[in-house]
């Protein structure tokens, strides 16, 4: 993959099949990751850490023993169908077939630590209710984007994340209620910037918020 040629999506895996293949700690994690978003996850590998063994015995996710070196046919009969498919083997020229192997399915694929193989990577995501911020360095530099999601986790604060909801809020009145497009963006940077607002959000109050923001739309 070219540098600066990756594209940031917020991708949608609920429903969908997500194939790992290797069984250790990295894969643990991700998969992990991928859980809280709704996918349906197999792992392939000869051995899997206790948190996978203990996750397919919760009925959380599907294991499937194989020994990729000697059973082969495994990974383009794993890798047919998925919705994405990661893997995270200790073996690069395993990866690499994997890898190659989605691309000649048409099934996006991640290589962990692995980049030129990539077609996506994990971001380091920092949180705060509703907002994620996605730290991406290309796979150059895991560390970095992991300093650099704690730098941002400490800079969101709860009153950004009761703006989200409550700007949420005003859009679906502002549409009701305001035809034009500008008018209505005036209305939510108006509310955004309210003195008053920002009090109530300060101080958890986010339906009295949502009581003087209506109000604010209702004059127009």
């Amino acid at each position: 993959m070219k540098e600066d040629s990756a594209l940031l999506i917020d991708l949608r895996l609920e429903g969908k099949s997500a194939v790992f293949f290797g069984g250790g700690r990295i894969a643990e994690r991700k998969v992990r990751k991928l859980l809280e978003r709704g996918a349906q996850i197999t792992v392939v590998s000869r051995r899997f850490t206790e948190g996978l063994l203990e996750l397919a015995n919760r009925g959380k996710i599907e294991l499937v023993e194989a020994d990729l070196d000697k059973e082969a046919s495994v990974i383009p009969d794993r890798v047919s169908g998925a919705g994405v498919v990661i893997t995270a083997m200790d073996s690069p020229k395993l990866n690499a077939r994997i890898a190659q192997a989605a691309r000649d399915e048409g099934v996006l694929v991640c290589a962990v630590d692995m980049p030129a193989l990539s077609d996506f990577y994990f971001p380091a995501v920092a949180c705060m209710g509703s907002i994620r911020v996605g730290i991406c360095t290309d796979g150059k530099s895991p560390l970095m984007s992991r300093l650099l999601r704690e730098r941002i986790e400490r800079v969101l604060t709860k009153e950004d994340s009761l703006q989200v909801e409550l700007q949420h809020y005003v859009r679906g009145l502002a549409k009701e209620r305001v035809h034009e497009s500008e008018l209505r963006r005036e209305i939510l940077y108006e509310i955004a910037g309210d003195p008053e607002i920002k009090r109530l959000l300060l101080e958890d109050k986010l339906e009295e918020a949502k009581k003087l923001a209506r109000k604010t739309v209702e004059r127009v």
